[in-house]
């Protein structure tokens, strides 16, 4: 019997010379190293190259700390398979040493997995010539809806007009309204391909990045469960942001999110366990959760009550993650938060004194008065410094702010969350107080384990692999639910982060069909959001149901209300509310700080929500309203929109409407100022624009009119009819 042997040497090989794949006797294949996608524990002595090597049993993985040297200029091959010197010359290209996969007998059968042992490989970049057709997938979709619309016999709502797509598109994708300037371009363009070439238009701008962005911030945040979160949004705004600009593959993106470390402030990708503590049972939820659709936190503490997840599985899956340290320094201005991993041989928190407290205490007691004070423990620096609060909080039993020997020794210091364990113990629910079981890492959805020897990043970077495998369906099937659902206010799985085996999905063929395309086009969110908005599905007209039965889905489109974000840009746009403050752009803290208090930021704490919630789950708060209707900032902006309409004033707050304030807005004067103001058609035409992006109805002009005429022909009038558009259902929706 036989083993086929692949060569990954995308990284680590000559890549002329070395051929991808060789046969070997299945006696032989535990001499070969198993490729790693992040850079194997590599040493150098000599002129030889030390590697930690897997071993293959079996056909089964499993791993082992033997070592083996492989001469990198000679033909020597590894003592333990002298018998295989009649592949020296094969031997003698691998340079570094680093690159042979062994794959299991089920090779030979036809069984060939796309994932190392406990590792994903890199993405395979796709070519656009390779990727499925737009318009060829976007027209499967609307067939397969189609069929489910004629064996239930309705008829669905027509296409939307040109304004309505132009809008629902700009907003979805580039998270803004359009300009007047780009209605009226879009509206006389006769191009038959006009709104597929808009959404490609769209998808090339920046705000692209920005808007979804901070879709994928409301998810990750809107959870959390650390208070200090709010310190990691804009680190992880601004990566995500250049992750989508430069069109990062999905898989990549959540493979970062999971194998993350460094600073909080310099790697934006952090914050998925940084929102959590690096709380292993949270961030394994959080995971199953937004990359899989998979709700597992109800079998932390017993078998799933409606799915098939039992409570062993949620720990299992917890196990990859608990070598994970948030090491603080809440001393620090600002505060420092860093994620590193663990390694088995890392003395951690208070294990270090269990081992000669008397000689720590000695070193640390320079007054020998037997006691240590918080100034003895500070020029102590290094760990105790550290530990030195939670020693007192535990250990001073006499409460008089110092620590003494027999205090250190008899200390019982919990362990927090996020400061990391060489190993997972599942709680022993009938007696806390025992450590639990011992669990090693297994991967819910196939039952594979990466191993058991196997250090923080191998451990994670097992589960990336595992979670942005091909086969793993629920992948792809998470994302495109998602982006369904933001997209057109309601989705083939509702809610969107609970599907799983045991839930059923509205147009299941057409899913499918959707999330395999996904996966051929190698995780391409532009390519997932393009699709999507080129489907008949995404661009239906409302329909008015005078029928108590609820509208089938995708049979038209649904109303729902924009994210806080894309509602703070449409204001930003039609009233020239400033983004951001200028104490926001300075450097460090007070920059941070004053982001938090930005414009912006107050608009989404007051109506932001999580976007997993379904959107007819979400209704107007009075706060909101008023807010609205009452606050001092918007009435003024719309006050100085007008107010810069009549006298053609020009600062960076009203500039937006001072052209058509000169052209259109009442009786022309040589000084360009006007005490009166007339709403014309081209006037009233204008605000709309700028509102809701498109035209008034006849019958909305006039009632513009009537109102003209019984209140009088001045600025108040146009002030009325600007907070009126703005105030309006519409302006805060998704039409």
């Amino acid at each position: 019997m036989s083993t086929i042997v692949r060569a990954h040497y995308r990284d680590y090989c000559d890549r002329s010379e070395l051929p991808e794949i060789l046969t070997i006797p299945d006696r032989h294949a535990t001499c070969f190293s198993l490729c790693q996608r992040v850079p194997v524990d590599l040493k150098t002595s000599g002129t030889k190259r030390i590697i930690k090597r897997g071993v293959h049993r079996g056909g089964n993985m499993k791993t082992s700390l033997t070592w083996v040297a492989v001469d990198r200029t000679s033909t020597q091959v590894p003592q333990c398979c002298s018998t295989l010197r009649s592949i020296r010359k094969i031997m003698s290209f691998l340079s570094l040493a680093v690159c042979l996969t062994v794959l299991s007998d089920a090779v030979l059968s036809g069984s060939v997995l796309r994932k190392s042992a406990f590792a994903a490989d890199k993405p395979r970049v796709i070519s656009p010539v390779e990727k499925p057709s737009i318009s060829e997938i976007s027209r499967q979709i609307d067939a397969l809806l189609q069929q489910e619309f004629d064996k239930k016999g309705i008829a669905p709502s027509a296409i939307c007009s040109d304004e309505d797509f132009l809008r629902r598109a700009t907003m979805d994708i580039a998270g803004r309204l359009p300009t007047p300037e780009e209605i009226r371009e879009f509206l006389a363009n006769g191009d038959a391909d006009k709104r597929a070439n808009v959404v490609q238009s769209l998808l090339a701008e920046p705000a692209y990045a920005s808007n979804w962005a901070r879709y994928w911030r409301d998810v990750i945040f809107m959870n959390a469960t650390n208070a200090r979160a709010r310190f990691a949004v804009k680190p992880f705004e601004d990566w995500m942001t250049a992750e989508l600009n430069r069109n990062a593959s999905w898989d990549e993106i959540v493979t970062q999110l999971i194998t993350a470390t460094g600073d909080v402030y310099e790697n934006g990708a952090t914050a998925l366990f940084f929102a959590h503590d690096a709380e292993p049972e949270e961030v394994a939820s959080e995971i199953s959760r937004i990359f899989m659709g998979v709700q597992m936190s109800c079998a932390n503490c017993h078998d799933h009550p409606s799915d098939i997840w039992k409570r062993r599985q949620f720990h299992e899956l917890a196990a990859f993650l608990p070598r994970v340290n948030l090491k603080q320094d809440l001393q620090a201005m600002p505060p420092k938060f860093e994620l590193a991993s663990v390694q088995a041989n890392e003395r951690r928190g208070t294990d270090y004194l269990k081992e000669n407290p008397e000689m720590i205490f000695q070193a640390l007691d320079r007054n020998r008065d037997r006691k240590i004070s918080e100034e003895e423990a500070k020029g102590g620096r290094g760990q105790f410094a550290r530990v030195f609060p939670r020693l007192i909080e535990y250990g001073d039993t006499n409460k008089d702010g110092m620590i003494s020997l027999a205090e250190i020794k008899s200390v019982q210091v919990p362990e927090r969350p996020g400061q990391g364990s060489i190993e997972y113990y599942m709680p022993n629910l009938d007696r806390p107080a025992e450590k639990g079981t011992l669990i090693h890492p297994k991967f819910f959805v196939n039952g594979r384990a990466p191993g058991k020897e196997l250090e923080d990043q191998e451990r994670r970077q097992a589960l990336a692999g595992f979670v942005t495998a091909p086969q793993n369906e629920w992948f792809s099937k998470a994302v495109v639910n998602r982006v369904w659902h933001e997209m057109l206010g309601s989705a083939f799985y509702m809610p969107v982060d609970d599907m799983g085996p045991s839930r059923s999905a509205v147009h299941p063929q057409a899913i499918e069909a959707l999330a395999k395309a996904f996966t051929a086009s190698g995780y391409d969110l532009k390519w997932l959001v393009g699709t999507i908005a080129q489907t008949n599905a995404y661009q239906r007209s409302l329909r008015n149901s005078s029928s108590s039965q609820p509208e089938v889905p995708f049979a038209s489109a649904q109303p729902s209300r924009w994210r806080a974000d894309q509602l703070f840009s449409a204001m930003s746009s039609a009233l020239g509310i400033p983004e951001e403050t200028r104490m926001s752009q300075a450097p460090g803290m007070m920059g941070r700080l004053a982001m938090r208090n930005s414009p912006r930021t107050q608009f989404t704490q007051l109506f932001g929500f999580d976007p997993s919630i379904p959107r007819e789950d979400l209704t107007g708060t009075i706060p909101q309203s008023l807010m609205l209707m009452n606050s001092p900032t918007v009435n003024r902006a719309v006050e100085q929109q007008i107010r810069s309409a009549i006298t053609g004033d020009d600062t960076p707050l009203e500039r937006g409407f001072a052209a058509m304030a000169r052209n259109r807005f009442g009786n022309n004067s040589p000084a360009g100022r006007n005490t009166s103001i007339v709403l014309n058609r081209a006037a009233v035409e204008e605000l709309y624009l700028k509102t809701l992006a498109r035209k008034p109805t006849e019958a909305e002009f006039k009632m513009m009119r009537a109102y003209v005429d019984e209140h009088g022909n001045n600025p108040e009038a146009a002030v009325d009819l600007l907070w009126a558009l703005i105030n309006s259902t519409e302006f805060l929706s998704r039409r």
